[in-house]
């Protein structure tokens, strides 16, 4: 695989981490993020991959209209509000056009607090929450697995907090309501989780995976896929890589905030993020590949691929680009192409 910095046109976020790249439309959303300084970002910029350029989206709070009530009883339901200062937060695509953002770190503590930004109208919403709201969600996942419903997993806390706490939430994003998952999740934290087929299963699984120093995997129940994020490339280029590789090795050790990314229907991509390795130096750039039905890992040759953690992985227009993080224990803003094969 091939990393490849893109020049770019237009002003640039600032340097950052731990923020979130949204896939809208064509167009990759940047939001929120926390600095060198430990100050919590708001901004919201857009990135056009068919000329390579950024533009800052201006989001301060809008002028209320007939159209555009100051409440809306309607999804996107709630307040009219500016961009709240969120970093280790999740957004999730709905209906192409919305992103939903759930948790995070606010400067102040870990939150449950919902938010709607809609790419169309560049306006922001805060949804009302009810129902069994987490204490504090920071560094979990969020995975679209209804029409309406999105799975939240993990949060970041101590092992007390972890266990006393449920691990696993449905949030209905039309009404705000959160609920208890009906099943067991483990504590873990800065993890991944995607939607993979496994042999023998006609719908997808939750794969959850890192965010615990043993390491170890999770599937999740069978849900049906309703925003495709995968990227999709062929199978002899596929081919190529995974020769590569040089025959299937074990399962990754535990790393807390990689990225990950579904390949077509059955390949699953895990790059970056920190081991528990004992030593300063534990950023990586390993690169692997999950072939979910085989459930064979291969280690990718990583080459020149930058080390980072708190970085986002994302596919648009069907090309992966991979954007700042903590480069060097320092924040970045560059935005990378990766070539498969």
């Amino acid at each position: 695989m091939e990393f490849t910095a893109l020049e770019i046109a237009g002003t640039p976020p600032s340097k950052r981490a731990f923020h979130t790249c949204s896939s809208v439309q064509g167009f990759l959303y940047v939001f929120g993020g926390i600095t060198d300084d430990r100050s919590v970002l708001n901004d919201m910029h857009r990135f056009d991959p068919s000329n390579n350029s950024w533009l800052k989206l201006e989001c301060g709070l809008p002028r209320i209209t007939p159209s555009r009530p100051a409440i809306s009883h309607q999804f996107p339901r709630g307040k009219l509000c500016g961009p709240p200062s969120l970093s280790h937060h999740t957004a999730t695509t709905i209906r192409d056009r919305y992103i939903v953002i759930i948790g995070g770190w606010n400067g102040r503590k870990r939150t449950a607090e919902v938010f709607c930004y809609d790419t169309v109208e560049q306006i922001w919403r805060q949804i009302s929450v009810s129902g069994d709201v987490p204490v504090g969600l920071s560094s979990h996942t969020a995975c679209l697995v209804s029409t309406k419903s999105i799975l939240i997993i993990g949060r970041e806390g101590g092992v007390h907090m972890q266990r006393r706490f449920s691990g696993a939430f449905m949030l209905d994003f039309e009404t705000g309501k959160y609920r208890e998952a009906p099943f067991h999740a483990a504590s873990r934290s800065g993890h991944t989780a995607n939607l993979v087929y496994i042999r023998g299963s006609k719908k997808h699984y939750v794969f959850v995976f890192g965010g615990r120093k043993s390491g170890g995997y999770e599937l999740m129940s069978t849900w049906d896929k309703f925003e495709s994020s995968q990227y999709e490339v062929t199978q002899d280029k596929l081919n190529k890589v995974l020769l590569q590789c040089g025959g299937c090795v074990t399962e990754p050790c535990g790393r807390q905030h990689a990225q990950s990314i579904e390949i077509g229907s059955r390949y699953l991509l895990i790059y970056g993020g920190e081991t528990w390795t004992g030593v300063r130096e534990n950023v990586t750039n390993d690169l692997y590949i999950l072939d979910s039905l085989a459930m064979h890992w291969f280690k990718v040759p990583s080459g020149q691929a930058p080390k980072l953690v708190g970085h986002t992985m994302c596919a648009v227009n069907n090309r992966l680009l991979v954007f700042a993080g903590k480069l060097e224990n320092r924040c970045d803003n560059t935005i990378w192409e990766v070539k498969v094969g």
